[in-house]
């Protein structure tokens, strides 16, 4: 017959934690911290995500994209001027509906001088 008891258990981390020790028979078994098994889950979440960056990293060198670009995002970019702000507006707004534009065939082209918000 089973057992289960509301016991305090010390985790070499974390410190004192509440917990449930079961009992089966002579065998104990204490639930390990859940502060320990919950930054396991966030570390192996950040590894998962680490590597889908290298694997997209790794995709944009081959399609000949600048590694300066690698990791960048739109949120990175800081506008400066008044036709920075539009450029960054016109590009988000592109990437907003771009499942649409790919669809459509249509495309985004950034012209004009030095200081218009064509590169980041």
């Amino acid at each position: 017959m089973s057992q289960v008891l509301k016991v305090k258990a010390n985790c070499h981390i974390h410190g004192e934690y509440e917990t449930e020790q079961i009992s089966f028979g002579k065998s104990t078994f204490t639930q390990p911290c859940t502060k320990c098994g919950d930054e396991k889950k966030l570390a192996k979440q950040n590894d998962e995500i680490k590597a889908a960056e290298k694997v997209l990293d790794i995709e944009m060198l081959e399609r000949g994209i600048s590694k300066r670009f690698l990791g960048i995002t739109l949120n990175d970019y800081v506008a400066r001027n008044e036709s920075q702000k539009l450029a960054h507006k016109a590009a988000s707004r592109f990437v907003s509906i771009f499942d649409t534009m790919l669809e459509t065939g249509k495309i985004i082209i950034f012209t004009g001088p030095s200081g218009t918000g064509k590169t980041m």
